[in-house]
């Protein structure tokens, strides 16, 4: 199965936010360029649009000053592992007013999707999530590519995790529906 070529989480708020995109930078070169990974600022595309550049992965911010259609993450707080929480998801879904989407997206010079460069991609997301976070925090975290409903604290606790699981790997509870002594 081939890797994805982007990967994407959505931000929630309960009014618009205006990014500092020279300090994200700024946040994102200290951890990544010891790597080989330095961005640089690209020109803000329709004021919505903010994106920092590299030779493989571009990260891109897609600020959207509108609510999302709240069914599918409605839909997604039903499941029973994010029953568990006791969060009222429900009630942060329909109170978010506006978002961020992060897509972090292989370039046109990436040679394809290696695991190498996906996992890259994933952290770049990761950190730029948790940087955002901590700039402007969000009422809720979806992170798309495990479909997985986070609150920010909760999220911030793994940014120093070298390889996060829980973002990457979704529980799916389920249950036999057999008793076994009353239970």
């Amino acid at each position: 199965m081939p890797l994805p070529t982007s990967v994407s989480s959505r931000l929630l708020y309960t009014r618009f936010m205006r990014v500092d995109l020279p300090e994200l930078c700024t946040v994102l070169n200290d951890i990544f360029s010891p790597a080989g990974y330095a961005f640089d600022i690209v020109d803000h595309v329709r004021g919505a649009r903010l994106a920092l550049a590299h030779d493989a992965v571009e990260i891109q911010i897609i600020l959207e000053p509108e609510a999302l259609d709240d069914g599918p993450l409605l839909t997604l707080a039903e499941e029973p592992f994010h029953q568990t929480e006791r969060v009222d998801w429900a009630d942060l879904i329909r109170g978010h007013r506006c978002q961020a989407e992060i897509l972090v997206q292989m370039t046109g010079s990436a040679r394809g999707p290696d695991t190498a460069l996906f996992e890259v991609m994933l952290s770049l997301c990761q950190m730029t999530t948790t940087a955002l976070t901590a700039m402007m925090p969000p009422t809720l975290i979806h992170w798309m590519q495990s479909d997985q409903l986070f609150l920010p604290l909760k999220f911030q606790l793994m940014d120093d995790m070298l390889f996060p699981l829980p973002l990457f790997i979704k529980p799916r509870l389920f249950s036999s529906g057999r008793m076994q002594e009353d239970n």
